[in-house]
């Protein structure tokens, strides 16, 4: 094979458990098999290696880095692992034997990959509380989990045997992990035989048969265990082996396509609707939903016209009797337009038809489409409770933590603020992103000094203690905008549709 075509590359090992875990030798053979079949891992015999009982943490890092000497960068490794897994100080980690000071932090096997340059791997974890891995460290304050992730090269995926607050178990007869024991029949058997659509085995496809012999069959009832991934910075899908061919894949294939261009017609008429609004942002969901159903109606139409009359001139001879046009085109699609348009503008409410906090992303908006009025909708809220807008200051700090990080998600921000406030907070989140920085948020505390409650809006001043941190995109913490510290802020409120929203704040 030429240097420069891709690769892949197989570490398996085991780490020396004494007589604590029993089958770590079996399942370091029966997944090294599996990777290096030319059938199925495809990893290269030539440059991967199976290490059984690995000693100490030297061991483990001389082997290492032997393996990542002169890394090619087209080059996917897959690793894997069984053995001992904790967290220790704040830090998960892997033993790499019996002593405790063998304990080996899986950050560090982070930044060995990023030392070597490695840009594809597959890490497989069969450990205790696996899950951390893919979580980040743990938190001194609360016992629990904290979201920092380790600054995971592209295309880099993990595959945790438990999460983070699970024990990974071994079969009664010790013969293997559990884990490893439904991964490699996976595997081995194309998922119990019903393949994929393009007889490629992804990562999110085991996870899934592993998760679903878990909870489905009776051998596995009694492990209190869950599969996890994470897939980071990836240009596409990894795929972990090579399977079966789904039979009927092809047809899949069609269904998927006419359904994504339904969906791209949808979506291009709901901006067109929008845009015909000008500066409005209320609409009701009666005139949208008709706007968007007769113009993909007529446009599919059309295309289905234009190609049966294409169709129909092979048959030059043929005497078409017409038939009365139905009262209205094409309306077996219907139900999947509608379920389109739930999909596309947000959360479709069937017992009100209510559509509601959509983000349309070409015109960078918040628009609220409010339900026809009947006489029997309930009386909506009439002012703002003192504990409302508590709980909605809650909400908010609760959603800084996943719209100023991964996976810089704004929907729940999008809930709780006006349009305004909203698009001042996106301003933010949207320098992080481009620029791979994120910061991460400790418990706070709330006290509430002052409540002012006028009409339909209401003021609430409130003293927060918050402990942020900025990370830059390389994982470096940028001091001058962490602290730990208590401010005065006041927060401005207002019902929109009986519901409050955030629609300004200030220090002071």
């Amino acid at each position: 094979m030429s240097e420069d075509l891709p690769k892949r590359i197989a570490l398996v090992l085991n780490s020396l458990t004494g007589e604590e875990l029993k089958g770590g030798k079996q399942d370091v053979s029966r997944v090294y098999s599996i990777l290096t079949d030319p059938q199925k891992g495809m990893c290269l015999d030539s440059g991967s290696t199976a290490v059984y009982d690995c000693e100490s943490r030297g061991s483990f890092e001389k082997i290492l880095r032997s393996t990542l000497k002169g890394w090619n960068i087209k080059t996917q490794l897959v690793f894997y692992f069984s053995g001992h897994g904790d967290i220790r100080n704040n830090l998960y980690c892997l033993k790499m034997g019996l002593d405790n000071s063998e304990w080996y932090p899986f950050k560090n096997l982070m930044n060995e990959l990023d030392l070597a340059g490695v840009r594809r791997a597959i890490i497989i974890l069969d450990a205790c509380h696996s899950g951390a891995a893919l979580e980040g460290s743990k938190s001194l304050g609360d016992n629990m989990l904290n979201s920092i992730k380790y600054d995971i090269p592209q295309g880099i995926t993990i595959i945790a045997s438990s999460l983070e607050t699970q024990q990974s178990k071994e079969l009664p007869d010790g013969s293997s992990g559990v884990f490893t024991e439904i991964f490699c029949t996976g595997i081995e058997t194309s998922l119990d035989g019903k393949g994929t659509n393009d007889g490629k085995i992804y990562v999110e496809d085991i996870v899934s048969y592993i998760n679903h012999k878990l909870e489905t069959e009776e051998q596995y009832s009694n492990f209190v265990q869950r599969s996890a991934f994470s897939l980071d910075r990836a240009e596409k899908k990894i795929w972990i082996a090579k399977g079966k061919k789904r039979e009927n894949s092809t047809v899949l294939h069609s269904q998927d396509f006419l359904e994504n261009e339904i969906e791209k017609i949808v979506q291009k008429y709901v901006t067109k609707f929008v845009q015909s609004q000008g500066n409005t942002t209320n609409y009701r969901v009666a005139d949208l939903t008709k706007f968007v159903k007769d113009n993909v109606q007529n446009e599919v139409g059309a295309y289905i016209d234009l190609k049966l009359e294409k169709e129909l001139k092979r048959f030059p001879h043929a005497i078409l009797t017409p038939t009365p046009p139905p009262p209205q085109r094409l309306s077996s699609l219907n139900w999947r337009t509608a379920a389109i348009i739930s999909g596309v503008i947000g959360v479709l409410n069937l017992a009100g038809l209510v559509l509601s906090n959509y983000q349309n992303q070409q015109l960078n908006q918040i628009f609220v489409i409010e339900p026809t009025p009947t006489s029997s909708q309930l009386p909506l809220e009439a002012s703002i409770s003192r504990e409302k807008a508590v709980n909605l200051i809650q909400k908010y700090l609760e959603a800084k933590k996943v719209t100023f990080a991964p996976p810089y998600n704004s929907q729940i921000l999008a809930e709780i603020a006006t349009s305004e406030f909203y698009q001042k907070a996106v301003g933010t989140r949207n320098w992080l992103q481009s620029n791979g920085a994120y910061y991460r948020y400790k418990p706070y505390t709330i006290e509430v000094e002052e409540f002012v409650l006028s009409g339909n809006t209401a003021e609430i001043k409130v003293k927060i203690t918050e402990d942020i941190t900025l990370y830059h995109s390389d994982g470096s913490i940028d001091r001058s905008n962490s602290y730990l510290k208590t401010v005065t802020v006041i927060y401005n409120m207002r019902l929109i549709n009986g519901n409050p929203k955030i629609y300004d704040s200030k220090i002071i």
